[in-house]
This record gives structure tokens, C-alpha cells and sequence, in this order.
């Protein structure tokens, strides 16, 4: 079962085209559906998991205060997802789908935990205790409203958002069953124990949640680029780890990048999930536009 909602999820975040950064350049141009559905995933999460009290979920989240390291940590993150234009889970969709510099994405992360790691910055985060769920009544409201809206959309955006809103709810499931269900989780504690030795080996279980899920991405990649399709220099590939370390960095500050912040943080009830998703967004608009004003030279000269 686990496995299966892994792959159903990876089927969803590919056929959806879940991403922040995209959701913040619709933003741009004033269409907020998409980032306002995204956000709300964990008013699904909540729908599907009643009875969060008595599952390892609901044990394993520490929420925290808002503390400048998640405002800073999701500001460098949301900055650098813009420049590799996606963020977490995107980054695994565009890879996929045959877009081979996001290899260099991800060893970018793993440079970024361990450059950090190295540092070892001193960083005080004030802990807050387990979940702590929303009133059901304000759940109910946010779910009936959000229903209401994705109906009055075009039917092209209704798809896309009714995807994202299972998505939500699948990803709470999952959630329930293994909390550090996440790819990004699982790269940051294979690679913090071949770097330092300071964790424990995942177990085999968390491997093949991150196989499914990616398997799924596969099966629903269309088009997909092959080998012998894929054209892209050094620069390129360059540019995409310099992003992923950056986007490493700032997930370490922020204990999490934006899939564990969205799917995991949010729907516990942590502050620090909060304005650690507000500086993401913030980044995002930011290096969407310095990027947007250095074509914009670069095409003029």
C-alpha cells in the first residue's frame, strides 16, 4: 500500500506539474490559483488523516518558532529554486522527464548539507512540541471553499487544481505511514552519513518509497527526453549545481525545503513552517526577476 500511494504520488506531482516556482511566476501575472491550491495541500492532509493522534506522524514533527534561520534558510532557497527553475519535487519531475542537468541539482544539495554541515554554524531553534491540528471547523470551511473555487475555474485549471488538492490528500496518507516519506530526506541522511558518520543508515523501506515515487514520475512523463535527445553544455550544468547547493543551504537553515514545509511543517501547526514557505515565495519572486531583468540585457545587447 505504501509503495503504491509513493507511485500514485509521483504519478500526480508529473501529470500536475506541481511547482512553486511555477506557481509564483503565474503570481506574477496575477493568476494566485495555483500557489493559493498549493499552499492549501495541508487542508487535504488534514481531511485525510482523522486520526493523526495515534500514528508515528503525529510523533515524529517537532513544530518551532519563527527564528531567522527559516527566514533566511527559506529566502536563500526560494532565490536559488528560481535560478534552476524548480524546487523540490519539480527537480525529480524535470529529471524524469529527461532533463539530465538536474542531476546536477541534487549533487548541489548534497555540496550544500555538507558545506554546511562542515561550518557547523552555532543556531538555536526554539521547539514548540508535537502537531497541533487546526479547529475542524476552520478545515471544513477551507476545503468547501476551496471546491467552490476550483469549480468556477476553466476546465483545463480544474483538472490541474482538483490534481493538486488529491495530491495533498494522497501525500497526507503517506504521511501517516512513514513521515520521512520525502526524497530530499532521504539524500540528506544517506549523504550526512557517508560525509560524517553522525546518522544511521535509512531503512530499506524509505528507499523504495523514494523508487516508487519516482518510478510514477516516469511512468507519466510525456514527452519525455531521451539520451541521445538531451543537448546542454557545462554552463548549464554549472549553474544547476551552484542552484542546488544554494537550495542545500537553505533547506539545512530551514530544517526542510519546501516539499517537507508544504506536506509535513505546514499541516502540523508550525510558525516557523510558515514564514519559512513566506521567504520561499519571496525568494522565488525575487530571483524570477533578477533573472527575468539579466535576459532582458542580455537579448538587448
Amino acid at each position: 500500500m505504501i509503495l503504491l500511494l509513493a507511485a500514485l504520488l509521483g504519478i500526480l506531482a508529473q501529470r500536475t506539474g506541481l511547482c512553486m516556482v511555477k506557481s509564483v511566476q503565474r503570481l506574477r501575472t496575477r493568476q494566485p490559483g495555483l500557489l493559493i491550491v498549493i499552499l492549501g495541500c495541508g487542508v487535504w492532509f488534514w481531511l485525510a488523516t482523522p486520526v493523526f493522534t495515534d500514528t508515528p506522524w503525529s510523533k515524529g514533527i517537532t513544530r518551532y518558532a519563527s527564528t531567522w534561520p527559516f527566514a533566511l534558510g527559506g529566502g536563500l532557497f526560494g532565490i536559488a529554486a528560481a535560478f534552476n527553475q524548480g524546487c523540490t519535487l519539480s527537480t525529480l519531475t524535470a529529471l524524469s522527464r529527461g532533463h539530465y542537468h538536474m542531476l546536477a541539482t541534487m549533487a548541489g544539495w548534497v555540496l550544500g548539507w555538507w558545506w554546511l554541515g562542515w561550518l557547523s554554524p552555532v543556531i538555536e531553534y526554539q521547539s514548540l512540541g508535537g502537531a497541533h491540528p487546526p479547529p475542524w471547523w476552520l478545515i471544513g470551511i477551507a476545503a468547501v471553499g476551496s471546491v467552490l473555487i476550483i469549480w468556477r475555474l476553466a476546465p483545463s485549471h480544474r483538472r490541474i487544481y482538483a490534481g493538486v488538492m488529491v495530491f495533498g490528500a494522497t501525500a497526507g496518507v503517506l504521511g501517516i505511514m512513514e513521515p520521512s516519506w520525502s526524497p530530499s530526506q532521504l539524500i540528506e541522511q544517506v549523504s550526512t552519513r557517508v560525509l560524517t558518520g553522525r546518522l544511521p543508515w535509512p531503512d530499506m523501506q524509505r528507499v523504495l518509497i523514494s523508487i516508487a515515487l519516482v518510478a510514477g514520475m516516469i511512468l507519466a512523463a510525456t514527452p519525455r527526453v531521451s539520451w541521445r535527445q538531451y543537448q546542454s553544455g557545462p554552463t548549464r550544468w554549472a549553474k544547476h549545481l551552484l542552484a542546488g547547493s544554494v537550495m542545500g543551504v537553505g533547506s539545512a537553515l530551514a530544517l526542510g525545503g519546501n516539499d517537507s514545509q508544504l506536506l509535513l511543517a505546514l499541516p502540523s501547526g508550525s510558525p516557523a513552517a510558515a514564514l519559512a514557505l513566506a521567504s520561499m515565495i519571496a525568494g522565488i519572486w525575487l530571483g524570477l526577476a533578477i533573472e527575468q531583468r539579466y535576459l532582458c540585457r542580455k537579448k538587448a545587447l
